[in-house]
């Protein structure tokens, strides 16, 4: 009798529902529209090693007044890098530089479904990086690795 009571709690734990993959900050951090106000940069570390293939994540979004970020932004993005290092796709393939008026190189990503990720990857030279995200009259973000 002990072992069928055993086996049908066993079964009835198995019934359970998986738990849904929201954050339960999502409510008060994301909204789905707004009127954009600054660009969110997120470096998922800050401090890397110089040997030319340490990388770090990189996450930008749009946000609002109350720093939510939109989840319906589409804006195209600048990201500006100062100093020895390089942006590139989440998957690392290489993005496109451009120059700008006033020379300086930056290269773009477009924000999709309220975010865009992507890779930042160190140079050979030690030292301080700075990585500016900048969408038309918006706030920009930064930071330093």
């Amino acid at each position: 009798m002990k072992s069928i009571c055993l086996i049908g709690v066993f079964f009835m734990s198995g019934c359970q529902q998986p738990a849904p993959d929201v954050s339960e900050f999502d409510s008060v951090s994301r909204v789905a529209s707004g009127r954009p106000v600054s660009v969110m940069l997120t470096s998922y570390s800050t401090t890397l090693l110089a040997d030319g293939s340490d990388h770090t994540r990189l996450r930008i979004a749009v946000t609002d007044s109350l720093d939510r970020e939109i989840t319906t932004a589409g804006q195209p993005v600048h990201l500006f890098v100062t100093g020895n290092g390089r942006v590139v796709a989440a998957d690392g393939s290489e993005l496109p530089y451009q120059t700008d008026s006033a020379g300086q190189e930056y290269t773009m990503c477009q924000i999709q479904h309220g975010i865009c990720n992507l890779m930042f990857i160190a140079g050979t030279e030690p030292g301080k990086v700075r990585i500016e995200a900048t969408s038309g009259d918006l706030w920009p973000g930064g930071h330093e690795i």
